[in-house]
């Protein structure tokens, strides 16, 4: 039983994490603060070279393939495929870019976000470093060839 519930904890991390970046791909008024929450469309590094609508296009890529990586692999980790923790790890890669290179556009201050890139440097570290959780403790089996 706790095998069970250590694979749906992580697996629920994983999916929240990931949904938690939707923020990202919107930008909503809020008329109580007058300010925005969310991305609001800029890099720092990319906005002057590029222009507004190639940074969108860009930062709406990286953030979904982040929610789209995380979401799939919290649903591969209940599904018992060893492929999970490859799709978090690069999950992580893309959301820390995404992170590195639209940080200045996080509203209203980046800062309130400062959870997003620690957990995805988390994820990085325990699954790939670290290699926990092991695969045999969340499923209880012998799983060959975990790649990662």
């Amino acid at each position: 039983m706790v095998k069970i519930m250590n694979k749906k904890v992580v697996s629920a991390v994983l999916i929240i994490h990931g949904l938690i970046h939707i923020t990202f791909t919107l930008s909503i008024y809020d008329p109580n603060t007058n300010d925005y929450v969310g991305w609001i469309r800029q890099s720092w590094i990319l906005s002057d070279a590029l222009g507004t609508t190639a940074v969108t296009a860009i930062g709406l890529i990286l953030w979904s393939l982040t929610i789209l990586g995380f979401v799939v692999a919290g649903i591969m980790l209940l599904l018992k495929r060893k492929e999970w923790r490859i799709t978090a790890v690069v999950a992580s890669f893309i959301s820390l870019i995404a992170y590195l290179f639209l940080w200045d556009g996080l509203a209203p201050q980046p800062m309130n976000w400062i959870a997003g890139p620690v957990v995805s440097a988390v994820v990085i570290v325990a699954l790939l470093i670290l290699k926990w959780p092991e695969d045999e403790k969340l499923f209880g089996i012998k799983i060959e060839n975990q790649g990662v």
